[in-house]
């Protein structure tokens, strides 16, 4: 297999190890969520702080919904990804092997953590923002190599046939989330 070969060297885990590990693609997923979740919590506490009569709702009940909500959203995300990518790596002419790719996608929300923290910038010290920027970046350029290399084994893709399937799938979510995102 070409290209990505030295993703292995990157990351600080043994990526053959994670692949065969369902529970710790399980355990992204909920981590991603948790994250994701906090960090809108914290997002909308900032822009419109939440009065209520009760210390319990304020503390416990409105944190653990959106923590909730967060974990939810991100399963459901994982489900739509893979579906994507089962499409794109049909119709490139890969098996869509959907187990497969769906432990994959998984694993995958390892590297795109920083996402989630990317709805605090508006509130952290610029250092910190900017800090969180460059790990949205090189997270990113990690987990597309990860994934690049992932559907190459998967789905029996060239590096370039996988860059096209990430390409195609990111251009659909993205065309999914623009048309989703309140105008105004």
């Amino acid at each position: 297999m070409t290209g990505f070969t030295t993703i292995d060297k990157l990351i600080p885990i043994n990526v053959a190890q994670i692949k065969s590990s369902k529970l710790v693609a399980e355990v992204a997923v909920t981590i991603a969520g948790i994250v994701y979740g906090v960090a809108n919590y914290i997002n909308n506490q900032i822009q419109a702080p939440l009065n209520f009569e009760s210390s319990w709702l304020a503390t416990v009940f409105v944190p653990l919904l959106f923590i909730v909500g967060g974990v939810a959203m991100a399963f459901i995300t994982r489900l739509g990804i893979v579906g994507v990518y089962w499409a794109m790596a049909r119709m490139l002419g890969g098996p869509g092997r959907v187990g497969r790719l769906y432990h994959t996608t998984g694993t995958g929300f390892l590297f795109f953590w920083p996402w989630g923290l990317l709805l605090l910038t508006g509130t952290l010290l610029p250092i910190v923002a900017y800090l969180l920027v460059a790990a949205v970046v090189v997270c990113s350029a990690l987990g597309i190599g990860y994934l690049t290399r992932e559907l190459g084994q998967t789905q029996q893709f060239s590096t370039f046939r996988s860059i096209i399937a990430i390409i195609l799938t990111v251009v659909f979510m993205v065309s999914v989330y623009y048309l989703i995102l309140p105008q105004g």
